[in-house]
C-alpha cells in the first residue's frame, strides 16, 4: 500500500487497510447495541460504507431466550460476533493490568504491537492519565494512523487542544517498526520507553500474520526488555487451525474470509503455557473463545448460550480449539 497525500476526511480514511475495516465494522455494530460489549465512536467511519454493509449482511438476529431473566444482554439486536468478545476481553485485561491487578504493580507504559486502527487511547476511560502509549506497526500504518484519527476529531499530541476526542493518556506515539526482527527495541527506547519500568504489552490480531520463528523472537525479545511486573495480553489462532486450513480440512472461520485466513501462519502450540514459559513469560490466564462468551454473559452452560453467538460457542465445539486468549507476566 502506498501512502498518498489525502485532501479530505474521506481521502484520509480511504487509506485504512481492508483488515482494519473489517474489525472496525464489527466494533461499530456492537457499539449500537443497548448494552454493548464495547463502545467505539470512531468505528463506523473507520470501517466505511462497504465494510459496514457487508458486516450488517452477516449479522444474525439475537435469540437469547435461555439467558437468565435479569441478564442485561437479553434484548440484543444481533448475536455476538467473533470480534466483540475479543475486544471486550482485551479491554478487561488491559484495565486489570494497568490497575496492578495482574502483575502486582500499576503500569504506566503501554506498548501495542501491530496496533492497526485500535482506538483504546481515546475510548477507554480506565487508562491512567499519566500513561505513555506506544504503538508499533508497519510504516504505512504508522503514517496513516495519526492523520486518520485527527480527521475524526481525535487529539494525537499534547500540543493539540480543543479536540472533540482528547487522549486518555499523557502521551501517544505511532512508530514505524519491523516486528519480524528485534530492531523495534531501539526505536521504542528512542521514543522514550523505559526498560526500568514495567509495561503492558498488547498484541491483538497480530501474531497469526507472523512466521512462527518471527513470532517467537518477538515474544522472547519483549520478555528481555520487560521489567519485572510487566504483562502481555494477547490472543492467537492455534496450530490446529493453521494445519487444517493448509490441508483443506477447514474451509471456513467466520467472520473472516478464507482468503484472509490463508495469510495466517503462526498458531499457538497445544501446550501454550509451556510455549510461553520457553519465551520468558508465565501464563496467568489461557482461555478458548467459549470461555470468553461465558464471562460476557455470566453463564456456565451451552444451553444458556443458545442463540447468543454467530459462531459455535459450545465448550469443545467446532471452533473452540482454534483460538486462545492469553495473559502472562514476565518471568523475572
Amino acid at each position: 500500500m502506498v501512502v498518498t497525500q489525502a485532501t479530505s476526511v474521506d481521502d484520509t480514511l480511504s487509506l485504512v487497510s481492508d483488515s482494519a475495516r473489517v474489525i472496525a465494522a464489527w466494533r461499530a455494530i456492537e457499539t449500537e447495541e443497548g448494552t454493548p460489549l464495547c463502545v467505539d465512536p470512531f468505528a463506523a467511519q473507520l470501517a466505511g460504507t462497504h465494510a459496514l454493509k457487508v458486516a450488517r449482511s452477516m449479522a444474525q438476529p439475537f435469540d437469547g431466550r435461555n439467558l437468565p431473566a435479569d441478564s442485561p444482554h437479553r434484548h440484543r439486536a444481533f448475536k455476538v460476533s467473533n470480534v466483540a468478545p475479543r475486544v471486550w476481553w482485551f479491554d478487561r485485561q488491559a484495565e486489570a493490568a494497568l490497575g496492578g491487578r495482574t502483575g502486582g504493580t500499576p503500569l504506566t507504559q503501554v506498548v501495542v504491537m501491530g496496533s492497526g486502527m485500535d482506538t483504546r487511547p481515546w475510548r477507554c476511560s480506565f487508562i491512567p492519565a499519566s500513561a505513555r502509549w506506544f504503538e508499533l506497526d508497519l510504516p504505512d500504518m504508522a503514517a496513516i494512523k495519526p492523520r486518520a484519527m485527527r480527521a475524526l476529531g481525535a487529539q494525537t499530541s499534547g500540543e493539540e487542544s480543543g479536540a472533540e476526542h482528547p487522549l486518555r493518556c499523557a502521551r501517544w506515539q505511532a512508530l514505524a517498526a519491523d516486528l519480524s526482527g528485534a530492531s523495534w527495541v531501539t526505536q521504542l527506547e528512542a521514543a522514550g520507553f523505559d526498560r526500568a519500568q514495567p509495561a503492558l504489552f498488547i498484541l491483538e490480531g497480530l501474531l497469526m500474520y507472523l512466521l512462527p520463528a518471527h513470532a517467537h523472537l518477538l515474544l522472547k525479545t519483549m520478555a528481555e526488555v520487560a521489567a519485572p511486573g510487566s504483562v502481555v495480553v494477547t490472543h492467537n489462532i492455534t496450530d490446529r487451525l493453521v494445519r487444517g486450513v493448509a490441508d483443506g480440512s477447514i474451509a471456513a472461520y467466520p467472520p473472516f474470509s478464507l482468503d484472509l485466513v490463508k495469510t495466517w501462519y503462526y498458531g499457538f502450540a497445544d501446550d501454550t503455557e509451556a510455549e510461553f514459559a520457553s519465551l520468558g513469560w508465565r501464563v496467568t490466564e489461557c482461555s478458548p473463545r467459549s470461555g470468553l462468551v461465558r464471562q460476557v454473559f455470566g453463564v456456565t452452560s451451552d444451553e444458556e448460550l443458545e442463540g447468543c453467538c454467530d459462531f459455535d460457542c459450545a465448550v469443545g465445539g467446532s471452533i473452540d480449539s482454534f483460538s486462545s486468549f492469553v495473559t502472562a507476566v514476565v518471568a523475572k
